[in-house]
């Protein structure tokens, strides 16, 4: 026993219908699948168990991994969590922020070069003070 992917086409020849099948041992990409979702869970449980609020924003700005510390942190609604939507958290931030324009220019400058990482201190306008690491992600 072994899983199989199969494709059916349908053809007409000389006015008879022929049906032609394929059937393909998919052993090594079931395999893959399951290999890529446990290590999709595992990133998953180790961004979660993070005492720091995590956000993974691509260089196309469409977020791609958050934890919900990082959500909590900031009073991210529910709604807009899961939209993955990185303008809108943005402006989230932005109104939290006590020196949002600042914030901004040294986003768009990290936005322009992504291969720079940054440490920052955020003064948030509740009083509250955070510690703010950019890191480029690896090249795919």
């Amino acid at each position: 026993m072994f899983p199989v992917e199969i494709s059916l086409t349908s053809y007409e020849i000389q006015g008879q219908l022929m049906l032609a099948a394929l059937a393909r041992n998919i052993t090594d990409r079931t395999e893959y699948e399951d290999r890529l979702a446990r290590s999709v869970s595992l990133l998953r449980a180790t961004i979660e168990s993070s005492d720091s609020g995590l956000l993974v924003v691509s260089t196309s700005a469409k977020v791609t991994a958050h934890n919900q510390h990082f959500m909590e942190m900031w009073g991210i609604p529910p709604e807009i969590v899961g939209q993955n939507d990185y303008e809108k958290l943005l402006q989230l931030v932005l109104e939290q922020i006590t020196e949002p324009e600042e914030f901004l220019r040294q986003a768009r400058e990290l936005h322009a070069h992504p291969e720079k990482d940054s440490h920052d201190t955020l003064r948030l306008k509740d009083g509250r003070v955070l510690e703010l690491q950019v890191k480029p992600g690896d090249r795919v």
